[in-house]
């Protein structure tokens, strides 16, 4: 078996990092950052993109060799406009004509556009594309499943969203002249509708359309990088899915996933700025979440989480929690509860015994105010060599009363 020593080795050949924990070198690509912790430039294979960051830490520009990126939020911090633009090169010589032409190509090779942002609360509602070119415009809606990150199904018309010129308000400011007061919205027909398929984390799989037919599907890294495919009749109708992990959203500009706080890289696994919430979200301030096959972070800052196992030679099942509040003692209880629904009856059998066990520590933890992260306790079933029943805490508090 390989000593500590050894292992730290290997991960510092593979992730070199900024004291700070900030990631310097991985697979060929370098990275700077500012005194704030905050990315600045990427060099990949000779390749330079930079990072424009506003005095709240809030990505502002992007910009490489093939196009800028310019992203604006609302005071509570939500992205609600990106403009990106592709760099045509010049061509002396060539006319006006030619040149709008080959700005309209690389535009539509990057995906480049004007995108605006509409949220219900922590969740992205709806975006629209504008554009002078009707092919090229579309408003698409997001549903959820109640309380969550999860979507459900999306909308899509192909026109632009209709907006309200805010006035001036010189003559003083009056309710009754105030047009997003006295507007009346008018239902209109969508052109196509997709359902959502989702895996047990709430991440997008497929889309499938009114036919029943798969419109679009994605096939995943460990750390969210997608690999997707759209139909021709997903391509005719404008179905498109960005969202990836809970609570992100996919620029192909940029190759980042907006994750509302922060930006995070699916190639790295790791948000490219510190947590907002400091160290209260754990040690690593750029690490998106223990696991990303059993755990989700939707707004890039939970600040509390862990999990409760029931594992043994042929069984892995879990529940877990990852939430701004410390977790009480009542909801692990009601956590180890649901955990108990998923066994079979003689997995659970056997395991009463683990389970008191744990049910005693958290109370015992309770009276005591809690415990904080990081803790690993296992109760293992009475002669049996693998079967057991594991509680994890890894960032924050947990087990408190109230």
């Amino acid at each position: 078996m390989a000593s500590r020593c050894q292992c730290l080795q290997v991960l510092r050949q593979t992730f070199a990092l900024y004291p700070a924990r900030g990631l310097r070198d991985y697979a060929g690509q370098h990275y700077t950052y500012d005194a704030r912790g905050n990315l600045l430039e990427r060099l990949d294979n000779g390749k330079k993109a930079r990072f424009t960051w506003d005095l709240y830490d809030r990505l502002t520009r992007y910009e490489d060799d093939r196009l800028t990126a310019d992203f604006a939020y609302d005071a509570l911090g939500r992205r609600v406009a990106k403009y990106s633009k592709a760099h045509c090169p010049p061509s002396p010589g060539a006319g006006p004509a030619w040149i709008e032409q080959q700005q309209r190509t690389l535009n539509a090779q990057y995906d480049c556009g004007q995108n605006i942002y509409g949220w219900d609360g922590d969740t992205l509602a709806y975006e629209t594309r504008y554009s002078d070119n009707p092919g090229e415009r579309r408003l698409i809606h997001y549903f959820y499943e109640p309380g969550s990150f999860i979507p459900v199904a999306q909308t899509v018309e192909n026109r632009n969203l209709s907006l309200v010129r805010e006035p001036s308000h010189e003559n003083g400011y009056h309710i009754d002249r105030d047009p997003l007061w006295q507007h009346q919205p008018v239902a209109k027909p969508f052109n196509a509708m997709a359902w959502y398929q989702c895996d047990h984390l709430g991440t997008p799989m497929e889309l499938t359309d009114q036919r029943g037919e798969i419109a679009w599907s994605g096939t995943y890294q460990a750390w969210g990088l997608a690999k997707e495919k759209r139909t021709d009749s997903a391509i005719r109708e404008n179905i498109r899915n960005p969202l990836r992990f809970q609570g992100q959203y996919f620029d192909t500009e940029t190759g980042l996933h907006y994750n509302r706080y922060r930006y995070y890289d699916p190639q790295v696994g790791r948000f490219i700025s510190k947590d907002p919430i400091g160290f209260a979200g754990g040690l690593n301030v750029y690490a998106y979440a223990p696991n990303p096959v059993g755990w989700v972070d939707p707004l890039g800052l939970a600040a509390h989480r862990g999990r409760i196992q029931a594992q043994g030679k042929k069984l892995e099942q879990s529940v877990s929690w990852n939430q701004d509040e410390p977790l009480t003692a009542a909801d692990a209880k009601l956590k180890m509860e649901k955990l108990k629904e998923k066994l079979s009856r003689t997995d659970m059998k056997i395991r009463e015994g683990a389970f008191g066990k744990a049910e005693r520590f958290i109370d015992d933890a309770c009276r005591c105010g809690g415990v904080s992260a990081p803790v690993s306790k296992t109760f293992m079933v009475k002669d049996t060599p693998h079967e057991r029943v594991n509680i994890e805490v890894t960032s924050g508090t947990a087990f408190t009363e109230k």
